[in-house]
């Protein structure tokens, strides 16, 4: 969905003189609320308000945007959170009260996935095998990405610490964010790596796994002859001390 585009982020139908809470922000999210839609579904005006309460707080007076407002019988009416809408933080809350059950609120607004201002988020890339996984453990195991409408770039780096066994198959990055699009197709590159081995740096491109819509495989040039392969276990023996770092920029459905 692109940012730009006002969407429907919440809609409850409450119980009579029950405050409810018709949207919370997700997780790595930002969101600007421009307003809220509220349907009187009977022949007689009543009243409701509307509160925004940041991260989930509990009900006080000060949260309130609208307090006893009146809105007529049979009507659709949109009533606005501040001049030009109001930012919300991942948690924050709009909550609802309405003074009988005939009443229908829609909230407005839009998303902004990542993170505020373009700031990183997290994510723990492991290092996986295609028929059995290798056992590992890690020095560093870090990720970071950022998702601005369904376009996510991910960066990643794995130190080696020890390696118990091999596994079997080609080898994986899982972990990932966001799984990719089903748009994009089977072994479609998105990125590059680079496989440190402890003496030969081998850069080479990172690209969406056959048929795993969560996973990244990669392909290197083992032996530095300029043809490239699938790196797996039988292409390399992964050892302590082996590094893979990499980026790449990919869509997905999320």
């Amino acid at each position: 969905m692109p940012t730009d585009v006002l969407k429907v982020l919440g809609q409850s139908a409450p119980a009579a003189k029950t405050l409810t809470t018709v949207y919370t922000v997700p997780a790595n999210t930002e969101a600007k609320v421009f307003g809220v839609l509220v349907c009187n579904r009977h022949r007689d005006p009543t009243t409701f308000r509307i509160a925004v309460a940041p991260a989930g707080a509990a009900d006080t007076n000060a949260h309130y945007q609208w307090f006893d407002a009146v809105i007529p019988g049979g009507l659709t009416m949109p009533f606005t959170l501040g001049d030009q809408g109001i930012t919300l933080e991942p948690t924050d809350e709009v909550r609802v009260y309405a003074y009988d059950a005939n009443l229908s609120f829609s909230v407005h607004g839009l998303e902004v996935i990542g993170a505020s201002q373009g700031v990183s988020q997290t994510w723990t890339p492991t290092l996986e095998a295609e028929t059995t996984n290798p056992s590992v453990t890690y020095t560093t195991q870090t990720g970071l990405y950022i998702k601005i409408g369904g376009w996510v770039t991910i960066w990643w780096t794995i130190l080696l610490a020890t390696v118990s066994t091999q596994g079997s198959g080609v080898y994986q990055i899982a972990g990932l964010p966001f799984a990719f699009s089903t748009d994009i197709p089977n072994w479609q590159p998105i990125g590059s790596h680079d496989y440190h081995d402890g003496a030969t740096n081998n850069a080479q491109v990172v690209r969406r796994h056959s048929g795993e819509a969560s996973l990244l495989s990669m392909i290197y040039d083992s032996d530095g002859d300029g043809n490239s392969e699938a790196m797996s276990t039988s292409t390399e023996t992964i050892a302590a001390g082996d590094s893979i770092a990499g980026v790449g920029t990919y869509l997905t459905d999320d």
